[in-house]
């Protein structure tokens, strides 16, 4: 393997014309790696992977994921996205942003499974959460290393525990209830075949 292509290499590599390299050359937007004794220009593999980053990370989405508990949540859902969306606008993301109301003992957000699936389509560049709890309550080591091997960053803008333990109450509560209700369920299935 070449570590070094002439012009004509490159720009059938990397898909630009020559005149365009030679007008990137004049602007310094890219200049070749070194000029050999007779004029020519070379470039380096390197150059060409950074082409294939810039037009990979220009297709790719910057995504705010917002997640709150339950629907009466949804002022706090509101101030979430205003946040996340402020941060974005800061740093400059050209961004959209995807929400889901539910707690972390469902599967079923419609918001989170769009986002896996952008992910592992590989189109998604950054996910931008206000806490990491709002992504994923437990595992979200686990979650960003998979996300990592995607080609996708998570980027926390409050690293501090907000959530957490709300979570946790509001998952147990939920646990509890759907415990009492089978047992209940139970009981009268029992009383009604015995009569």
């Amino acid at each position: 393997m070449n570590d070094y292509y002439n012009i004509g290499q490159f720009a059938k590599l990397s898909g630009k014309s020559i005149s365009t390299l030679r007008l990137w050359d004049k602007q310094g937007k890219l200049k070749p790696h070194h000029i050999s004794e007779g004029g020519h220009r070379y470039y380096s593999q390197e150059q060409l992977d950074q082409i294939f980053q810039r037009h990979t990370s220009k297709t790719k989405k910057v995504i705010g994921y917002c997640r709150v508990l339950n629907k009466g949540s949804e002022e706090q859902l509101h101030q979430q996205i205003s946040d996340v969306t402020s941060y974005m606008v800061a740093k400059g993301y050209q961004f959209e942003i995807i929400t889901d109301i539910g707690s972390g003992l469902h599967n079923d957000y419609n918001g989170q499974m769009e986002l896996i699936d952008l992910v592992i389509a590989g189109k998604v560049e950054k996910i931008v959460v206000l806490h990491k709890e709002r992504l994923l309550p437990m595992g979200f080591d686990w979650l960003q290393y998979v996300f990592s091997k995607c080609g996708t960053e998570i980027e926390v803008i409050d690293n501090t525990k907000h959530f957490i333990e709300q979570d946790i109450e509001h998952d147990i509560k939920h646990v509890i209830t759907q415990l009492s209700d089978e047992l209940k369920n139970k009981k009268i299935k029992k009383a009604v075949s015995l009569t």
